[in-house]
């Protein structure tokens, strides 16, 4: 039972991992890209909270 519990605890952790460096991965193509004043509509915005600086009236100017 404690090796199923332990499995699953692997398993949720990496989950949580492979999260925080899609975040983290997301949030640097969004500070390369605004740099250059290009338009980020190809990001997928559910996977991590909008910043201030990048709300949807200031993309669709």
């Amino acid at each position: 039972m404690q090796a199923i519990n332990t499995k699953d605890r692997l398993k949720h952790r990496n989950h949580d991992l492979v999260r925080d460096l899609i975040i983290k991965v997301i949030s640097r193509v969004i500070a390369f890209y605004s740099n250059r004043d290009i338009h980020l509509n190809f990001l997928p915005y559910s996977l991590l909270p909008t910043p201030y600086s990048l709300l949807p009236t200031q993309l669709d100017t």
